[in-house]
C-alpha cells in the first residue's frame, strides 16, 4: 500500500495524468488523507484558495473604470424664467378656491411677474428691478397668507420685520395712488403693482392733482 501511494506521487506519474487529464483522458485522482492533521491542512488550503479568489476578484472590481456622468450644460436665465413661469401657472391652477396661501407660492407668483427667480428676490441687491418686487411680495405675503413679517422676512432671504415693514407700508401708499386690481388674488395683484414703475405712477397721480387744483382755482 505504501509503495502503491509512493509511486501516485511520483513526479512521473503525476506529470502523466495531468497531461491525460488535459486531453480529456481519465481524471486526476485525489488521495484522501490519511491523518488527521493532513486532513486539517487539506482545510486551510482549500480556506486560503477561497480567500485568495475572493482577493483577486476585489481587486477586479475595484479596478473597473466607471464611466462618469456627463455633466449637463448649466441652465440659461432664461430656461430658469421659463421654469418660474410654469411652476407659477401650475400654482395658480391648482390652488383650491379658500385655500390658504402660503409664503413660498407667493415669492414664486411674485418672481413670474416680475421676471427674476426667487434667488434674486432674496439676494442683496437694491436695484429698482428687483426692490419693488420684493417689497410686493412683503405686502402680498401680509395680505394673503398667515406668516408674520419676522416670517416674511426671513422668506425673503433672512430680512428682519422692520424690513418687511417698511416694505408693506411702502407697498400700501402705491395702492393708494394705483387702486385695486379687477380680482383680489395674488396673481392679480402682483400683475397690477408690477406692471408700471411705482414712480412713474405717483408723478402722474401728483401731475394729475396739480392739474386738478389748477382747474378749480380757474
Amino acid at each position: 500500500m505504501l509503495d502503491e501511494q509512493q509511486s501516485m506521487d511520483s513526479p512521473e506519474v503525476q506529470d502523466r495524468l495531468a497531461r491525460e487529464w488535459a486531453r480529456g483522458v481519465g481524471s486526476i485522482p485525489v488521495r484522501e488523507p490519511t491523518t488527521l492533521q493532513e486532513m486539517h491542512a487539506r482545510v486551510l488550503q482549500a480556506r486560503s484558495r477561497q480567500a485568495s479568489a475572493a482577493l483577486d476578484h476585489a481587486r477586479r472590481v475595484a479596478q473597473i473604470q466607471v464611466r462618469p456622468e456627463p455633466e449637463l450644460p448649466p441652465r440659461s436665465e432664461q430656461d430658469e424664467l421659463e421654469i418660474l413661469q410654469r411652476r407659477a401657472a401650475r400654482i395658480v391652477a391648482e390652488h383650491e378656491e379658500g385655500a390658504a396661501w402660503t409664503g413660498h407660492e407667493v415669492l414664486i407668483l411674485v418672481g413670474a411677474q416680475a421676471g427674476i427667480t426667487a434667488e434674486t428676490l432674496k439676494s442683496d441687491t437694491r436695484v429698482v428691478e428687483v426692490c419693488q418686487p420684493r417689497q410686493a411680495f412683503f405686502w402680498l405675503a401680509r395680505r394673503f397668507t398667515s406668516l408674520s413679517l419676522p416670517q416674511i422676512g426671513q422668506l425673503a432671504g433672512g430680512r428682519d420685520h422692520t424690513t418687511a415693514l417698511h416694505g408693506v407700508r411702502r407697498v400700501d401708499r402705491v395702492v393708494a395712488l394705483l387702486g385695486e386690481p379687477d380680482e383680489d388674488t395674488p396673481g392679480a395683484w402682483a400683475k397690477h403693482l408690477l406692471s408700471r414703475a411705482w414712480q412713474s405712477a405717483a408723478s402722474a397721480r401728483r401731475a394729475q392733482a396739480r392739474l386738478h387744483a389748477t382747474e378749480t382755482a380757474a
